[in-house]
């Protein structure tokens, strides 16, 4: 397979990388197909070659090749919503990129992993440019003063009432906390 580019791949090719034995083979293959997917040129058919292909690999491969796809796939667009999920519930080192940059994952997607994963991955989510309210809401339930001062300071946070009373109520000691509340440009009349 070795210089064929995802244009000629079939699902030939999907069977013969499933027997092929050598996991670093299907990694090395994986990454090459990751590296075609985010130049975002691809048929409907070829994209569903590559998404068999990936999570064909993906379960065995060791943590540098999933840290480099979850790196390459990042701001891929149409990344398949199920294999930036797998990414973004892995170990951290694999998680970061997809969960501060991804846009193939809903905001469902972001709040399972807040509710699900450790604080290092929601501190992540807290980083990423926009928050709607639903997961700010759930980034505020982390009661976790890192990840409540990203999203108090973060503009294009969509903050509900109810949220702010909770994060006012959980940290009105904390002046970095209400600091950034403060600063921000619209507060709810309440």
């Amino acid at each position: 397979m070795k210089g064929r580019s995802v244009a000629r791949l079939t699902q030939a090719d999907v069977t013969r990388l499933s027997a092929d034995p050598t996991p670093a083979r299907r990694a090395a293959t994986m990454l090459a197909v990751a590296n075609v997917y985010q130049g975002g040129d691809l048929s409907a058919e070829e994209r569903e070659i590559a998404n068999a292909i990936i999570n064909a690999v993906l379960p065995e491969a060791e943590l540098e090749y999933r840290r480099r796809l979850a790196e390459t796939l990042k701001n891929a667009p149409g990344l398949e919503r199920s294999i930036a999920r797998r990414l973004a519930e892995d170990v951290m080192d694999v998680a970061r990129p997809i969960l501060a940059e991804s846009l193939a994952l809903t905001d469902e997607d972001l709040v399972a992993v807040i509710e699900h994963r450790g604080l290092d991955h929601a501190r992540v989510v807290a980083t990423r440019p926009q928050l709607s309210a639903a997961v700010s809401t759930a980034l505020i339930k982390t009661d976790d003063e890192t990840v409540v001062l990203r999203v108090a300071a973060n503009e294009n946070a969509a903050i509900p009432t109810q949220a702010y009373h909770r994060l006012l109520d959980r940290f009105a000691d904390n002046a970095n906390v209400t600091d950034a509340v403060a600063q921000r440009r619209a507060l709810p009349v309440a």
